[in-house]
């Protein structure tokens, strides 16, 4: 991860990275949420199982379990931090694109107010008239900035995927397979003669759990994909107006970068992380619990 803890994409567009109050959300109800309903669900079977054995016993029997769910937690906070850094990155990226936009509208305003005046000699040698350059270069050297800067993200998040493809190919598994099983066994319970309000609860509350942790890691890579989005909306406005040589070749250069080099995060390449996987996997937990359920 050293080429994303390193300060260039930060001095290239002298970047101030803001605190993330997001960051200490989302870590504090993650946790507070994942240890109150582990412990809620080690109390359930230590009730249960209380008659035939020890209480202590049980807790122990639980703790290998209670602490790699914990530790996937962890894992997946900080699959969550490291996208979403680079997605407020993309943002900073879009707010200097649009800067530069705007001094391209002042430069033709420039332009236009300078062929006005260059009806004489005299007014040639106005010091405005020579700002389109002044604007030109300055415009043309951002972007190639842009360009240098897009490029570290982009080797960002090849890092975050080579890091974390496998991890999130296993918890997207992991959260099918639960999702499968939590809502029949809910199901068995639901309809069966012996209702237990407390086992009830116990399933509802995972599965709830289980959707919130996909939502978490599909979340900031969606974002990003929306980022990019704008950014490739932004340029392709900016190339189409009509600018100087200069800086109309590094916008094409730009547009090259953002079409061939794509800022997309993975599941260990055979999925693309964004909002659809959501959808993807609803629609494979309900058809394969509809199966389930004319079997049973």
């Amino acid at each position: 991860m050293d080429v994303f803890h390193s300060p260039e994409f930060d001095v290239l567009l002298t970047y101030q990275v803001p605190r993330l109050r997001n960051f200490k959300l989302v870590t504090l109800a993650t946790m507070v949420y994942s240890t109150t309903l582990l412990s809620f669900h080690t109390g359930i079977w230590a009730n249960l199982g209380s008659k035939d054995w020890n209480v202590y016993a049980i807790i122990a029997s639980f703790f290998p379990f209670n602490f790699s769910y914990l530790f996937t937690i962890v894992e997946e906070l900080m699959y969550w931090y490291l996208v979403y850094s680079v997605k407020i990155r993309i943002t900073a990226l879009n707010e200097k694109i649009y800067l530069i936009g705007e001094n391209e509208r002042l430069h033709d305003l420039l332009m236009e107010i300078d062929k006005r005046k260059i009806n004489s000699v005299v007014d040639t040698l106005h010091p405005h008239f020579f700002k389109p350059t002044l604007y030109k270069s300055t415009s043309a050297t951002q972007i190639q900035k842009i360009i240098k800067a897009y490029l570290h993200l982009v080797a960002a998040k090849n890092c975050v995927n080579d890091c974390y493809g496998l991890i999130i190919l296993t918890v997207l598994l992991g959260c099918l397979v639960h999702l499968l099983v939590t809502p029949y066994l809910l199901r068995s319970v639901l309809f069966s003669s012996d209702d237990d309000e407390i086992f009830i609860a116990s399933q509802s509350v995972w599965m709830i759990g289980h959707v919130l942790r996909l939502v978490l890691i599909v979340e900031p890579c969606d974002g990003c994909l929306r980022e990019i989005r704008k950014t490739s909306l932004i340029v392709c406005k900016m190339a189409s107006v009509g600018l100087e040589t200069d800086v109309q070749g590094s916008l094409d250069l730009l547009l090259t970068c953002l079409s061939q080099c794509e800022l997309d995060f993975t599941a260990f390449g055979l999925t693309v992380m964004h909002r659809g996987l959501l959808t993807a996997i609803a629609g494979a937990v309900t058809t394969y619990l509809v199966i389930l359920f004319q079997f049973n």
